[in-house]
């Protein structure tokens, strides 16, 4: 069985991140800078990638159907917290959207 992609990429900005902090705490001038940098990197990837996941997994859900163009946070909402029989099998098959859920409005 494989690790999901999202996991692996976790575990690999985690090392960086664990890198980064090593440095920081060296008393080498240079080491401690290249410690900062590591660590601004990483974290403004993070960003980046939560960002670009976020909107694969919008344009997805509107390609195939599961939210309209014109979605609002009502819509999303739904979509994360199906409340009725009719709503959890209409979402039997949609793609993966954690990522929507955590970010725009899912409990």
């Amino acid at each position: 069985m494989r690790f999901p992609d999202d996991y692996i990429v976790i575990a690999i900005l985690f090392g960086i991140m664990y890198l980064g902090y090593f440095l920081l705490k060296k008393e080498n001038p240079i080491l401690f800078l290249m410690g900062v940098i590591i660590t601004v990197c990483l974290i403004t990837l993070a960003l980046i990638l939560w960002a670009v996941a976020d909107n694969t997994q919008i344009n997805e859900l509107i390609k195939q159907g599961y939210l309209p163009a014109d979605y609002t946070t009502e819509d999303i909402f739904k979509l994360c917290n199906p409340q009725t029989d009719s709503e959890r099998e209409a979402l039997e098959g949609a793609p993966n959207h954690a990522m929507t859920c955590y970010t725009r409005g899912g409990d």
